[in-house]
């Protein structure tokens, strides 16, 4: 018994009802699915559902959440007044530099020139107690001055020209009481004396710089000089008092001419 050859074949067809071998060409090798058509549809691959293992990067948002939920009202209550809380935390440690420096930078001029003035005057003070002269001068108290007034109301010439010479010496013991208010009231009283001594002694004092005088002086002065009665020596002397006035006095520097020692040995010789 021979053997016979197994021809070639790619695809092997079993019939179990009538065994039989037969080939089949390679293009039918794989078997036919005759499934019905409707027991497919009925039961469909199961499709996978790919679940993302990550989540996606949300993107920063430009309005607050409550803005995207068409809530204007909170929005505008509630989501502004957090807004502001929250800048407001921020902006306040940012703004503690810049509010501590607007502190530093505050206008204390003011206080500055008074506190130096009162260290001017203060040193002032101090050095002429060192270096100065101690003198006894008369207080002008409230007194004091009606007590002048009245000698220069009594009718006595001489208790007016005691009160009179009275004045001229508080001018004359303090050069610090040229403008002092109640003495020039004083001396414009005299000006209007009937008595020839008292109005001189008034004029005198405002020629010689003892007294400033005031607006009141100037039209008394003005008045002496339009008066026809008035006597000729008060004339000319308001004349001198006014123009003296109307003259402004202002400070210059001089140089001053420094000797060599070598000019002042030869003066010496």
């Amino acid at each position: 018994m021979t053997n016979a050859q197994i021809p070639s074949y790619s695809g092997v067809t079993i019939n179990i009802s009538n065994p039989t071998v037969t080939t089949v060409p390679y293009q039918n090798a794989c078997p036919t699915i005759t499934a019905p058509i409707e027991q497919v549809q009925q039961n469909p691959v199961p499709q996978m559902q790919v679940q993302e293992s990550q989540p996606k990067e949300q993107l920063p948002q430009a309005y607050p959440a409550s803005y995207y939920m068409n809530n204007y009202n909170n929005y505008q209550q509630g989501g502004e007044q957090a807004a502001l809380s929250d800048t407001s935390t921020i902006d306040k440690g940012q703004d503690m530099p810049l509010q501590e420096s607007v502190k530093e930078e505050e206008d204390m001029s003011s206080s500055t020139e008074i506190i130096d003035e009162l260290n001017a005057r203060d040193a002032k003070q101090k050095e002429l107690e060192e270096n100065g002269k101690q003198t006894r001068v008369v207080a002008l108290t409230d007194e004091y001055i009606m007590s002048l007034e009245n000698y220069l109301n009594n009718q006595n010439t001489d208790i007016r020209l005691m009160a009179a010479k009275e004045i001229l010496t508080r001018l004359d013991e303090d050069k610090t009481r040229y403008d002092d208010a109640a003495l020039n009231a004083l001396l414009n009283k005299m000006l209007q004396d009937p008595q020839k001594l008292v109005r001189i002694a008034a004029l005198s004092a405002f020629s010689s710089g003892l007294a400033s005088g005031n607006d009141y002086t100037v039209q008394l002065l003005n008045n002496i000089q339009q008066n026809p009665n008035s006597d000729k020596e008060d004339v000319v002397e308001a004349a001198n008092i006014l123009l003296k006035m109307s003259a402004q006095t202002e400070m210059r520097y001089t140089p001053v001419q420094n000797n060599a020692p070598d000019q002042v040995e030869q003066k010496a010789e």
